[in-house]
This record gives C-alpha cells, sequence and structure tokens, in this order.
C-alpha cells in the first residue's frame, strides 16, 4: 500500500479552506453593508405618534417593527423611531388596520447575534493561522527567531519523586511548592505567596539548620537536636516518629506542640553564631531562619546571614513544656543540682561535695543518711566531704550525674526529660550552690565554668517563663573564663515565684532585694512608633482628647515613643493598650491597635544583635508539618521543604531549557527569547488551571554578575539577564507559575537573581551518603533484570563520591556488559566491573608492556594492598589489579569503606596517606 505524505495531504485540503474563507469573508461584508439614506432618522414620542397613527395615517409611508423598536419614513421622505411597550396590543392592531406597509422582522437568535459579533475576529483568526501555516511550509523561519524552544514534557514522560532518591531533604523542601501548585486557594486565602523562584544548588554546601547542641523543647524534654535519635525512632526515610516539638503557632500567637515529620544530620557546614545583647545565641547555617522584628514593627522570618548587628529577633519564652519521666524524686534532683553546682564528680571512686553552708550540709547529710544509710566522710579541705560508696556511686551516675570536669559540666539528661516540679528542684539545687543575690544591683546570679551549662540553664529558665542575661568575664590569674548568668528587673518575681531558692539566707536576701524598685524597662518592645503614632492620631482625630485622659508623665513617654527618642517597656505598652481601649472603644477596630495586642500576646522578648561570628560544624534540622517551625535555644526557628519531580507531583506543565539557549550573537534575541517562554508558560498555567513550572538548566549561562564582560552593561548576555530579571518582577501569584533554576556556581550569579522575590529558595542537591546512593541504584535498575543475589547495599558501599549520574551511567554500564555476555541477567560481576569501568576506565588488554614493568606495577599495588592490610583505621581492601585502564592507570588497588566518612582523625589521614605512598620504593 502507498503511504500518504502528511506534509502533501496537508496542503492539499488548507488551500481550499483558505479560498472558502476568503469568498465567506466577502459575501459577509456585502451583507452588511448598507445604503445610506438622506437624513438621520428622528425620534418621535410614543403619544405623538399613536396620534397621528390615529387620525392622519395617510401621512406614514411604511412602519418596521423589530422586537420593541419601530422604524419607519414619512410620505415626505424624512425618518423615524420610537421605542414602544412589549406587546402593546392596541398599537399593533391600529398598525396592521392603517398602514398598508407594515412588516414584523422576527427577533434575532443567540447564534446571529453571536456571529454578527464575533464572525469577523474568528474569520481573521483563521485567515491569520492558514497565513502562518503557510509562511512555515514555505520555510519562512523569520518570525521564530526570536521564539523560545523549551522543552514540554508529556504526561508519558511525567516524573514524581518516586523517580527521585538520595536528596530527601531537598524533596521535603519542595513539597510546599508542590501544596500550592495542587492548592493555591487555601494559601492565598491567608494572603500566603509562593516563592517566585527556587533555586537548586549542588554540592558543596547544605540546607537550612542548627549545630548538634542546640536545645529543642519536645515532648520528651528539653534535648539536644543531635540527640533525637536516641530518644525517638528515626527511619531511613529520615521520618521521625512520636516526637512533638514546641512551636508557635502564627494566628493567633501561641505556643503549642505540635508533630515533626522529618529529622536531618547534614554533616559539616559552614556556620554563623548570632548572639544577642542579653547572651542569647544561636548557631546556624547561612540559610537558617529566625523570627526577628522588621523596621515598621511587623514579626517576620529573616536568614542568619541576613541578619545584622542591632537587629531585633525574638526570643520565646514561657513555653512550659517538660518532659514526663518521673524515675528520681525531687530530692534526688535537688542533689543532683547540689553536686552539679559544688561537687568534683572526676576523681576515681568517689564524688566530693564542697559547701560552707550548714543547712545545704545537714540537707545531703540527712539525704544519704535516710536514703542509703550511708553518711558522708570527711575529706582533706576545710569544706570538703566524699561520697565513697561504690554502689552509692553508680546510682547517682545512673541518675545522671555525670563525670565532668567543672568547665565540662551539663545539665544532666535525665533533668532535661523529667517533669516540671523534678526541673525546678535541680535549679534551686544550682542556685543554692553557685547561684547569688546582688541587692545594690538588684538581681540574682548564677556563674559557673562551664559555657554550656549556663547556656542550659537560660533556656530552661526561658522555658519557666524567666528572661536571663548570660555574659562572660575573663579571670586572668586562672587565665579561664568565667559565665554569669543574672536575672533582674520584673522577672525577679518570676524567678521567686517559678523557682526560687530553698537555702534560708539567699530566700531572706531575695526578699530584701524585690523590695526594692525594680526597673520595667528591660523587656522592650521594639520598632512599633508608627503602630503608635497611628493609634495616638486616631484618638485625637475621634475628638477622644487622650491627653486629658491620662496622666502627664505617661503623655510625655508616649510623645517620646512615637518620637522615637525611647521604646515602651512591655508593661508600658500593655498600659497604654488598655488605657486606649477604655477611652475610645472604636480603636479595637483599627488594624495597627490590633497588631499591638498580638505583639503583647506572643510571649516573645526581643533583644538586639550584638555579634555575628562564622564557624564551621556538623548541622541538624527538623521539618515540623503545621506551623513550619520549632523553639530552640529560644530562639522561633523557621523548618523550613527534582525539578520535573515537583512538576509530576504537582500535575502541572512542566517547561525545561538550558541557560545557553538564550545566548545568541545577535542583540535582542536573548531578550526576546526570555519573554517568548514566560508567556509560553504563563498560557499553559492558565489553560491547565492548576500553574505552571518553567526549568532553566546552568542558569549560570546567562546569570552571570553582571558588569564583568566585555562591552560593560550594554552586552547582549546583560541584556537577556535585564530581561529576566524583569520577567520575574512580573509573576502574579494568581497564575501560579514558578520559576525552578539549577546551578553548581552559585558564586558567580547576580546578586539580583538571588535576593528576595525573585528566588526566594535557594535548595542544595547534595552528593548521595550510603543510603541515597542505595535509593537511587534502586530507581535506575527497576528497568533492568537483576539476578537475585545482588546487594544493591553493598554496590552502594563501594560507590563513596558518586553523583546519580555516576550511579544512572553504573547501571547502563552493567546493562551493557551482560548483554555482551549473553547473559539474562545483570549479575553482581557486571555490577563491580561497571564501578570499575567508571572509576578507572574500560580495560587496556591491547596495550603491551614488557615484563620488568609488569613487575614494577606487581610490586607498586602490592605494597598498596600490604599497607592497607596492616594499617588501622583504613578503609578494607577489597580488590587488587594490574590490568590497564583509562588513559593512564597500569593497575590499581580498590579499598572498600564501611561507611561514608565525613569527618578524618590525624591518625586515619597519615594511614591513608601511607597506603597511597605504598609501593614508591620499589620503583
Amino acid at each position: 500500500m502507498k503511504k500518504i505524505n502528511k506534509k502533501t495531504s496537508k496542503k492539499q485540503w488548507q488551500s481550499p479552506i483558505l479560498w472558502i474563507l476568503i469568498i465567506f469573508g466577502v459575501l459577509y461584508l456585502l451583507s452588511n453593508i448598507k445604503v445610506p439614506t438622506a437624513g438621520a432618522p428622528q425620534e418621535i414620542g410614543y403619544s405623538d405618534f399613536y396620534r397621528l397613527l390615529k387620525d392622519n395615517p395617510e401621512k406614514i409611508a411604511f412602519v418596521t417593527k423589530t422586537e420593541n423598536l419601530l422604524e419607519g419614513q414619512f410620505t415626505d421622505g424624512s425618518r423615524f423611531y420610537l421605542n414602544i411597550p412589549e406587546n402593546d396590543r392596541d398599537l399593533l392592531k391600529l398598525l396592521r388596520e392603517n398602514i398598508g406597509d407594515f412588516k414584523v422582522k422576527p427577533p434575532r437568535t443567540l447564534v446571529t447575534q453571536l456571529l454578527i459579533y464575533f464572525g469577523p475576529i474568528l474569520i481573521l483568526i483563521l485567515f491569520w493561522w492558514m497565513m502562518a501555516a503557510r509562511g512555515e511550509q514555505l520555510g519562512n523561519r523569520i518570525m521564530s527567531f526570536g521564539k523560545a524552544k523549551p522543552i514540554i514534557h508529556s504526561e508519558s514522560k511525567k516524573a514524581t519523586f518516586e523517580d527521585v532518591a538520595g536528596v530527601d531533604e531537598a524533596k521535603e523542601e519542595l513539597k510546599e511548592v508542590i501544596e500550592f501548585l495542587k492548592d493555591p486557594k487555601r494559601f492565598q486565602r491567608l494572603g500566603g505567596k509562593i516563592p517566585k523562584g527556587v533555586l537548586l544548588v549542588g554540592p558543596p554546601g547544605c540546607g537550612k539548620c542548627v549545630t548538634g547542641d542546640t536545645i529543642v523543647l519536645t515532648n520528651k524534654g528539653s534535648l539536644k537536636i543531635k540527640d533525637i535519635p536516641r530518644y525517638f525512632y528515626v527511619d531511613g526515610k529520615n521520618r521521625v516518629f512520636g516526637a512533638e516539638v514546641s512551636s508557635l503557632s502564627p494566628n493567633p500567637f501561641s505556643s503549642l506542640q505540635t508533630e515533626a515529620s522529618h529529622w536531618y544530620n547534614l554533616r559539616d557546614a559552614n556556620i554563623l553564631e548570632v548572639k544577642t545583647r542579653l547572651g542569647n545565641s544561636i548557631r546556624g547555617t547561612y540559610e537558617h531562619p529566625v523570627l526577628a522584628v522588621s523596621d515598621n514593627g511587623d514579626l517576620v522570618f529573616k536568614r542568619l546571614d541576613q541578619i545584622k548587628v542591632g537587629d531585633f529577633v525574638g526570643i520565646k519564652y514561657n513555653t512550659q513544656i517538660f518532659g514526663n519521666q518521673n524515675s528520681i524524686s525531687e530530692d534526688t534532683a535537688y542533689i543532683l543540682g547540689l553536686f552539679t553546682g559544688d561537687g568534683c564528680t572526676t576523681v576515681k571512686n568517689r564524688i566530693a561535695f564542697s559547701t560552707k553552708d550548714q543547712e545545704l550540709l545537714n540537707f545531703v547529710f540527712d539525704y544519704f543518711k535516710n536514703r542509703y544509710s550511708y553518711r558522708l566522710r570527711k575529706a582533706t579541705g576545710k569544706y570538703d566531704y566524699e561520697v565513697c560508696s561504690e554502689e552509692i556511686i553508680k546510682i547517682l551516675r545512673e541518675q545522671g550525674l555525670k563525670r565532668d570536669y567543672a568547665k565540662e559540666k551539663e545539665v544532666p539528661n535525665s533533668i532535661l526529660q523529667s517533669t516540671k516540679p523534678i526541673v525546678v528542684s535541680f535549679l534551686q539545687g544550682l542556685f543554692d550552690t553557685d547561684g547569688y543575690v546582688e541587692k545594690n544591683r538588684g538581681c540574682v546570679g548564677f556563674s559557673s565554668s562551664s559555657e554550656n551549662l549556663v547556656k542550659q540553664v537560660g533556656i530552661m529558665l526561658l522555658n519557666l517563663g524567666i528572661i536571663n542575661h548570660s555574659y562572660t568575664r575573663p579571670i586572668i590569674r586562672y587565665n579561664r573564663k568565667q559565665y554569669y548568668l543574672e536575672i533582674s528587673g520584673d522577672f525577679l518575681k518570676n524567678f521567686e515565684k517559678g523557682v526560687g531558692f530553698r537555702l534560708t539566707r539567699k530566700k531572706e536576701a531575695l526578699q530584701a532585694c524585690l523590695s526594692r524598685t525594680r526597673n520595667t524597662n528591660i523587656n522592650i518592645i521594639p520598632h512599633q512608633h508608627r503602630n503608635i503614632k497611628r493609634v495616638w492620631q486616631f484618638l485625637i482625630q475621634s475628638g477622644s482628647r487622650p491627653s486629658l485622659k491620662m496622666p502627664i508623665t505617661f503623655h510625655k513617654n508616649i510623645l517620646r515613643y512615637i518620637a522615637q527618642e525611647r521604646k515602651p517597656s512591655f508593661f508600658a505598652l500593655a498600659r497604654f493598650v488598655a488605657m486606649c481601649s477604655k477611652i475610645n472603644p472604636e480603636v479595637n477596630n483599627l488594624e495597627e491597635f490590633q497588631h499591638l495586642k498580638r505583639i503583647l500576646n506572643c510571649q516573645l522578648f526581643f533583644s538586639p544583635v550584638v555579634s555575628i561570628k562564622k564557624d564551621k560544624d556538623i548541622v541538624y534540622d527538623f521539618t515540623v508539618k503545621n506551623t513550619h517551625n520549632f523553639i530552640a535555644n529560644g530562639f522561633v526557628n523557621h523548618n523550613t521543604l527534582i525539578a520535573r519531580a515537583v512538576a509530576g507531583e504537582a500535575e502541572v506543565p512542566f517547561f525545561s531549557i538550558s541557560g545557553s539557549d538564550f545566548v545568541e550573537m545577535f542583540v535582542g534575541v536573548g531578550a526576546s527569547r526570555v519573554r517568548d517562554l514566560f508567556a509560553q508558560g504563563r498560557r499553559a498555567a492558565k489553560s491547565s488551571g492548576k500553574g505552571g513550572i518553567i526549568f532553566i538548566d546552568e542558569i549560570d549561562a546567562v546569570g552571570r554578575l553582571r558588569f564583568a564582560g566585555i562591552g560593560g552593561g550594554h552586552d547582549e548576555r546583560e541584556q537577556t539577564l535585564n530581561q529576566l530579571l524583569a520577567e520575574m518582577d512580573g509573576f502574579d501569584p494568581s497564575e501560579g507559575l514558578i520559576l525552578i533554576a539549577a546551578t553548581n556556581r552559585p558564586d558567580v550569579l547576580d546578586p539580583a537573581l538571588l535576593r528576595p522575590g525573585r528566588f526566594d529558595r535557594h535548595i542544595v542537591i547534595d552528593r548521595p551518603d550510603i543510603n541515597g546512593r542505595e535509593a537511587i541504584l534502586k530507581v535506575h535498575t527497576r528497568k533492568i533484570k537483576l539476578d537475585p543475589n545482588v546487594d544493591l547495599k553493598s554496590i552502594a558501599r563501594q560507590t563513596p563520591g558518586f553523583s546519580g549520574a555516576d550511579l544512572a551511567n553504573l547501571c547502563n554500564e552493567a546493562a551493557l556488559l551482560a548483554a555482551r555476555n549473553n547473559k539474562e541477567t545483570v549479575e553482581k560481576e557486571e555490577l563491580e566491573a561497571a564501578i570499575e569501568r567508571v572509576i578507572a576506565g574500560p580495560e587496556r588488554k591491547s596495550r603491551v608492556i614488557s615484563k620488568r614493568e609488569k613487575e614494577i606495577v606487581s610490586y607498586h599495588e602490592a605494597g598498596h594492598a600490604l599497607l592497607a592490610l596492616l594499617l588501622p583505621e583504613v578503609d578494607p581492601l577489597h580488590k587488587v589489579s594490574i590490568i590497564p585502564r583509562g588513559i593512564a592507570a597500569l593497575g590499581y588497588t580498590m579499598q572498600l569503606p564501611l561507611q561514608d566518612r565525613y569527618v578524618m582523625t590525624r591518625q586515619e589521614l597519615m594511614s591513608r596517606i601511607t597506603v597511597l605512598l605504598g609501593g614508591r620504593a620499589s620503583e
């Protein structure tokens, strides 16, 4: 059968249709041409026409009725028209009886009206389409030169997160984008806006997270974030089960415990340590966001690298979230506090306690006598006493007393996981030993040689609703630092009620301190002058005369707040809000007034940042599904959740293009293609009704730093970048269109691309670890017939440092090798051969080397192998080969690591260097 040429067939039917459209258009235009008549029609009144029709009908030549409109002509040639009531039977009867030339036109149907209005437009559209098709057949490509040609992925090529492995953290980040695309109204009704752009960054680097010693408030107590797997189950996909963390509900502001979905160990990263004036500190990655106060008084999340010295951050206090452990009594917790404060626990087989307070000594003697029938022994020091019973020491260790030096002391884990009464008892023991009261300064303090202990106590006090100030002083005599924590102002009363002292003399000193005037300006509320000014103006404009209804001194303070001469304290602002509401209740309808009330109810303490330091450390992260934030070290931390997989999960159109596709030698072409790409994306997003995704790979080809090339700021690439920036600024959140870009060179991108409002979110796609590699291998071997004996976990162990592309290449090479050997399945032998091929290159059996050269290579590789077997702390030996591979390798020694390594000790490094140098002497 003869094949039909589709292009020829297309030409055969397009030509007749073109001529039919032309003929139809001409006939339509001719049918709508009206012959003009002399004079314009004049409107005539209904009563005048009715009287004329009844008395002198001979003066009317003819009448035509169209629906409720009468048109006609007098015998003298002049025309007229008038509107008549619907179904006027009397008038119609007179017309039929008196006018010989009377016609009634039927009303226009809906189809007729649509053809009249839209017929010409449809003809023009079809005509233009036919002309464009003809132009394409003739090879006319001029009009499409500036058009973008993205790859549009069809449903058959749709990918989902099941097709992407090894980047669970990045997938979690992108889930928020997917949820927005699936149900945008859920976000928009609350005023939420999805990021306009998402930048996927390759290694090196990691996402937003905090260091391991960060204290997180959970349903099992105050825990270090690195210790989460010790107390909760974390599976291989980083999902955490049973963990509820303290979080801040944004509407209304309130503390709550919400479930965490994932916990991550994100390894080593560059971090920033942000410290406030009151000593609160957080150590996290540059991208890690915390709650801060903007210049207009709003609460916003700011990344650590966006925070400056002087910015106010929010510190959450009075959370009142504790653990549920009751394994130790309150008296035992008090003893642990005393021994943590004034105890020595590092000497083998004994614990020493030093005090000159007879009241404390009596309590300790009574505790050990009543519980263990044991009497403390007097030590050599004047105030030192010892516990020497191995059985009692073992019990104390099990209860949480650690064997730490003074500068390494920490709060026992048993206390961090305990209920509120036990936590309070422990703090009482600490303050009864290392605590103090300064009447002149009006404060209660606590000091220690351990920085960690002071930090942990400060966080525990915050949880109890007690704001504290920590600082450091050097002790030059002993060449060390001493760490202090102090409580003053309005929070002294909170300390008395929430913790207090058991020691009588310190109780009396605290009461004397409380009897003095307290400083109420410690808890200040920053950047509220605009809101206070707006509320004050409202009261004045409403005629409430507020200045006459409040004390003169307070009125003066309000004017100082408005002029930014002072900042109001919490109590001053609360007093202002109460008085304004009493003066004129209508002020509650004012948004600025409601904002002030929310600030007062959020139980946040605001402290300015005094220092920002760079460092490096292992970092961790939480994912919290509902509120997307968690309280850690008192800070409110945002936890904040591949490109084709996002589109597949969200079921939206996906356009992908490379950054180099925008670059041309002709000026203006790149900018034109950018405009066309976004236009295509908007059309697809609108037609799908679900939004869409534009993906630009290797965006550094077009997004490099401007003013760095030939021609200053006027070369083609920079014009293309300017157009890209303009298109991103023109995004309408209601369109649901999101730009995703990828690069492995974020350092060369123009800062304008990375600022908020463009690429709001940066997601790192790092090299996979052993679990990630195993998951990636499972994805790429779905369509490969694997031998049942193949262990992908073992293959993952042999491929440290492999990227997803390397693993995909490995699977493909193994399948080709199996096919070449006429095997029905891919076995372990092919996979290992593929690893060698990827690492060292293909075998070069044709390379002829002499016997002497083979002997040298054998000694060389034997040296590597021998040292790998003998030296400690090196990866186990897996395979030795003297078969030439690749361009330069005459042989190699493969070691199989037991696990991925991110930190190496000096001993491990020296052993590895020694293995690499093995066999050199034989050459």
